[in-house]
């Protein structure tokens, strides 16, 4: 699917740079040309801001495990504030803060871990105990 919207981004620039070019060498009044060179650029801003791929069918199988990583790096930047906080100001408060979102990180990590290989429907599994 990665190749198909790869080709469709290529295909949606040079089609716009061919609109706008036959449209300047082969219309004869101004507003003809304008509108075919306004075409070709709305075709190219397309392709570069990927505005086909909603079109595209989804290929991800593995939503929940997606979302759990994405709230992971969620809590990346709340680390990292919270962790200058904590060191700026050395107030047991603070820490607690930078303890409870590292806590909540560790918690995401297995979460990752229940949903990992885990498609959409399937019920969670947890591994064996060794």
């Amino acid at each position: 699917m990665q190749s198909i919207r790869q080709i469709l981004k290529v295909a949606l620039s040079l089609v716009g740079m061919l609109v706008a070019f036959f449209g300047v060498v082969y219309f004869q009044e101004d507003i003809q040309r304008l509108l075919a060179v306004l075409v070709g650029m709305l075709l190219v801003e397309a392709a570069v801001w990927n505005l086909a791929n909603p079109l595209l069918p989804k290929n991800r199988r593995y939503l929940e495990l997606r979302a759990e990583v994405e709230g992971f790096i969620g809590h990346v930047p709340a680390l990292n504030s919270v962790a200058l906080d904590a060191r700026s100001s050395d107030a047991p408060a603070d820490w607690e803060r930078y303890r409870s979102v590292l806590e909540e990180m560790h918690a995401s990590v297995e979460r990752m871990g229940a949903v990992a290989g885990k498609k959409e429907g399937e019920p969670i599994t947890q591994p064996p105990s060794l």
